[in-house]
């Protein structure tokens, strides 16, 4: 186990506002996130005990999968029905029925 009591208060103080701020920080990520501001090596395992402490510890175990949202289709726009135009159409002239076409006699 880590030995937090040897850490500064403003290093603490850094790494568990960081932790509140972005919960889905590791140690190992948080650790070269103090190494980059106090050039000071924290374990890994220091982080963690402070982090019990503290209670902002992950449950043990895998992480859940993250849901994805399922896409509902978007509602129909709402079309008014508008009344038709009546269209008359043109008057039909009657036609005579096509006379017989009779064919010519031959002459012999």
């Amino acid at each position: 186990m880590g030995v937090i009591y040897k850490l500064k208060t403003e290093i603490k103080d850094f790494i568990l506002y960081e932790k509140k701020a972005s919960p889905e920080l590791s140690c190992r990520r948080l650790s070269s996130l103090v190494y980059d501001k106090f050039q000071i090596k924290v374990s890994k395992s220091t982080i963690n005990t402070l982090f019990k402490t503290s209670g902002l510890s992950l449950p043990v175990g895998r992480r859940p999968k993250k849901r994805r949202r399922k896409l509902e289709p978007a509602p129909a726009p709402i079309v008014e029905a508008k009344p038709a135009i009546p269209v008359e159409a043109p008057p039909v002239k009657p036609t005579a029925p096509p006379e017989p076409v009779i064919p010519p006699h031959p002459e012999a």
